[in-house]
């Protein structure tokens, strides 16, 4: 692979860890992504989350609560 796509693929999943660690805006897991990576294209992050991001939140939460 690429860089850029190794790139984008940790920018992927620092939206998914942000939006596991209860992070509810885009401005929220911006300020994640830039706490937690050394370069963020904050459009793409803003891309990947309202794309991925919200439909990710409602499956997490799903899953979080299942109970056995």
């Amino acid at each position: 692979m690429s860089r850029i796509k190794n790139w984008m693929m940790d920018m992927e999943e620092a939206v998914d860890d942000a939006v596991i660690s209860d992070c509810s805006c885009v401005e929220d897991v911006i300020q994640y992504c830039n706490e937690n990576l050394t370069y963020v294209d904050e459009d793409y992050v803003r891309e990947y989350y309202e794309r991925e991001g919200c439909l990710f939140a409602q499956s997490w939460a799903g899953k979080a609560s299942i109970s056995f």
